[in-house]
């Protein structure tokens, strides 16, 4: 225990380590292996184990919680999810939390008071969720960064299942956008058409083309389109990326 009236309050409990002063020195602290760096770090903790605080005022008010990790400034200075997630609200009692924000401007950190930013591990990938009322500040592609492939068994291309799609037309086709980002996040994907025949192929009324011009979809040949919206799909953006590529 290295820093001003650090540790002052430990009544019992082995494995501690407190650099920074303040750090628990307003209880009768009796918490095992915790670790907490920084001035006012921990300054609450009574018997909470496990802990890893990093920063000023860092778990300021954490007193029972367990198996916490706060990084930054004031991280967890008042804390009650009981997940493991970037997430910050307002108690004292929290366990398995991991907390980690650049600064109090959320530069890198939850959108709101209330909302949590979780990172989930599915078989398609890592992706971002959010907890909140809101969609995550970022709409990411479900491969934590790699393009997901998906081959069209119909007309419908459902925005959030994949980011780019293969699509063989034997017929006249309409094409349905479905499923995109809530305003103002961005979905994006491109679509590759492969036309069989001297099949017609008609894009949603929503989709907004350079010069206000549809291209027409190359026969017997594959053309491969882009496409983004900004406002939940009231509105698309349309391009032709390449044409008759062989």
């Amino acid at each position: 225990m290295v820093g001003y009236i650090a540790g002052q309050q430990q009544s019992a409990g082995n494995g501690n380590t407190y650099l920074g002063s303040n750090i628990a020195s307003n209880a009768g602290v009796i918490g095992n292996y915790n670790t907490a760096i920084g001035a006012y770090a921990a300054e609450n903790i009574t018997s909470a184990s496990n802990n890893t605080l990093l920063g000023a005022y860092a778990g300021a008010n954490l007193d029972t919680g367990s198996g916490n990790t706060f990084i930054g400034d004031f991280q967890g200075e008042a804390n009650t999810v009981n997940t493991v997630a970037f997430a910050r609200s307002s108690a004292g009692s929290a366990n398995g939390n991991c907390v980690l924000r650049i600064n109090e401007n959320n530069a890198f950190g939850i959108p709101a008071t209330n909302g949590s930013l979780t990172v989930d591990y599915g078989t398609a990938g890592e992706v971002l969720t959010s907890a909140g009322a809101g969609a995550p500040p970022v709409w990411a592609p479900a491969g934590g960064g790699s393009e997901t492939h998906l081959a069209l068994a119909g007309n419908t291309i459902d925005i959030q299942s994949a980011d780019y799609f293969t699509s063989t037309v034997t017929a006249n086709t309409t094409y349905l956008f479905t499923n995109p980002p809530a305003a103002p996040n961005v979905g994006s994907f491109i679509v590759n058409v492969e036309n069989t025949g001297t099949f017609t192929v008609t894009w949603p009324a929503s989709v907004r083309w350079t010069n206000g011009i549809v291209p027409n979809q190359t026969a017997n040949g594959r053309d491969i389109y882009g496409f983004f919206t900004t406002d939940g799909g009231t509105t698309y953006y349309g391009l032709r990326l390449s044409a008759n590529v062989s």
